[in-house]
């Protein structure tokens, strides 16, 4: 009996293997069609995709010279990157499946995967170019740009953030190859950048912090006043438990004081603070979605009344959204000197003249860059308008290129 059951099981997986090969002779289910979710391939890549650490990264992106640790590291991804390459031809939208009723404790594990796989991109683009793979350097660097579109598909501030930081670490990968890449590589670069996916805005994820944070809140206090068995004094402790455990150890005291001192002695006290936020959140969007020049006009005005509302909530919800509307026009202006040095490369000829307006307010400019008297490259340079603005440099050589921002490249323009 033993015998015959395991002369079944192997027929079976010989006629299994047979229909399967069959199949994929035939066409049928030999790829993924156009119409699959992103996400679901994916998640199945960051599942099995080897382990790295920031430090081992962070090591081999400070050594300028191509070591075997580099190759070797490279080598690992070359699975990874070929698969994510497929992403390309995919049509549907990129769906996570986040589940927004989770609020401030929702998982986002795949965010750090994301900004990996950007970093790992960046190493690989380095030991490509001195083994000539240009094409393998333009594909992963289309992967790279595809996926951080699909981070911010989500309208969460911190995928939008993601998303940012992803296109800056693309956009030092490309810099640092500009003066290598052949016209026909800028060309595809170009191309790749220019239909990867469009992320979300910060003014796009204004409605889901409020869902997250204080609509969240809302919710759950509303449940404690109306289980509240054990009477006012102890729903109160229970919403304390609550409002604390939303924010880190170090933040969770002065929070907790600052609701207390604007009158939220009492549940229903503290639902009212949520609720008189709603105009806050509105005032929020309407400012992000201004132009930034009007928006940087506005932002310190708009952050110095938020500094002095009596509003605890208010507080506590416009700095990290004006910083984040403030990175995103850094973004912006960073992505605009990358395509117009793809383009001075492409004609041949350094940008004459620069003055492009982004979104209605920043510009940059060029000027040449010299050493010893010569001419050797050109800078192109930010104009800030505001001091909430950062100044970004992109500077590029027959050598390399090299994006700086902020007090970085404040420092380099003394």
């Amino acid at each position: 009996m033993k015998n015959t059951r395991s002369l079944l099981s192997a027929l079976t997986l010989l006629t299994a293997v047979l229909i399967s090969t069959q199949s994929i002779a035939n066409g049928a289910s030999a790829s993924l069609p156009p119409n699959t979710n992103p996400a679901l391939l994916y998640w199945r890549e960051f599942a099995v995709m080897p382990e790295t650490d920031s430090a081992t990264m962070s090591k081999l992106l400070a050594n300028p010279s191509v070591t075997n640790e580099h190759v070797d590291f490279s080598q690992r991804y070359d699975e990874l990157f070929r698969r994510l390459s497929k992403v390309q031809r995919f049509t549907a939208d990129c769906n996570w499946g986040d589940d927004l009723d989770e609020g401030p404790f929702l998982l986002l594990p795949y965010l750090a995967q994301a900004k990996n796989v950007a970093t790992i991109a960046r190493i690989r683009a380095r030991v490509h170019r001195t083994q000539d793979k240009e094409e393998q350097i333009v594909k992963d660097l289309r992967s790279l740009y595809t996926l951080s579109g699909h981070v911010a598909s989500s309208p969460i501030l911190i995928n939008v953030l993601v998303h940012f930081a992803m296109e800056k670490i693309g956009a030092a990968s490309i810099a640092e190859n500009l003066a290598y890449f052949s016209k026909e590589a800028l060309g595809k670069i170009k191309t790749g950048i220019a239909q990867a996916p469009q992320g979300k805005k910060i003014a796009d994820t204004v409605e889901t912090e409020k869902h997250f944070m204080a609509g969240w809140l809302r919710e759950q206090l509303r449940a404690i006043e109306a289980e509240g068995p054990d009477g006012p004094a102890k729903a109160y402790e229970q919403a304390e438990h609550l409002v604390r455990n939303m924010f880190d150890t170090n933040e969770s005291d002065a929070v907790w004081e600052s609701f207390q001192k604007a009158g939220g002695n009492s549940v229903a006290a503290l639902i009212g603070l949520l609720d008189r936020a709603a105009s806050d959140y509105e005032a929020l969007e309407a400012l992000c979605r201004q132009s930034s020049s009007d928006y940087l006009k506005q932002i310190e005005q708009f952050d110095l009344e938020s500094k002095e509302s009596a509003n605890p909530v208010r507080r506590w919800i416009s700095p990290t959204m004006t910083r984040s509307k403030t990175r995103e026009i850094g973004t912006d202006i960073v992505n605009a000197m990358l395509e117009a040095a793809i383009v001075a490369q492409l004609n041949g000829t350094t940008p004459l003249s620069l003055t492009k307006s982004l979104n209605g307010g920043q510009t940059f400019r060029r000027s040449a860059f010299e050493r010893e008297g010569k001419t050797i490259g050109f800078l192109l340079e930010s104009q800030p308008t505001s001091p909430s603005a950062q100044r970004h440099l992109f500077l590029l050589t027959p050598i390399n290129g090299l994006i700086m921002s902020g007090p970085q490249a404040g420092e380099a323009m003394k």
